[in-house]
């Protein structure tokens, strides 16, 4: 249930950070269309703001990947420790999958080679 509202809270965030490079795309598409109106000095203003408006998207998509790598790394070692769990729980039936396991690998590796 923590992985589903994870992944939701990670779809929302990623449609704003969307959102928000469309709305950079269009204040850049404007302002070039209106070139020609605009004095130097707000050409410069202007190129300062989106600078920052970028940095600052560049910023935040840094926090998030960064989240989504803390998570998958919890994710993992939940993974982890619930294989180990099992395998102390149940130690002659994961030797009997993992043989078994082996064995298929092997047929199917022997079966491509030929």
């Amino acid at each position: 249930m923590a992985d589903k509202t994870t992944s939701e809270q990670l779809a929302s965030e990623v449609e704003a950070l969307k959102e928000d490079i469309g709305r950079l795309q269009k204040d850049l598409t404007d302002m070039l269309a209106s070139a020609g109106t605009y004095s130097r000095e707000k050409l410069h203003e202007s190129h300062l703001r989106i600078r920052a408006a970028l940095a600052q998207v560049r910023y935040q998509t840094g926090q998030k990947m960064s989240d989504v790598y803390e998570a998958a790394l919890d994710h993992g070692a939940m993974a982890m420790d619930k294989g180990r769990r099992t395998v102390e729980q149940r130690p002659l039936t994961s030797l009997a999958i993992a043989f078994g396991a082996g064995v298929l690998l092997s047929w199917l590796s022997e079966r491509n080679r030929q």
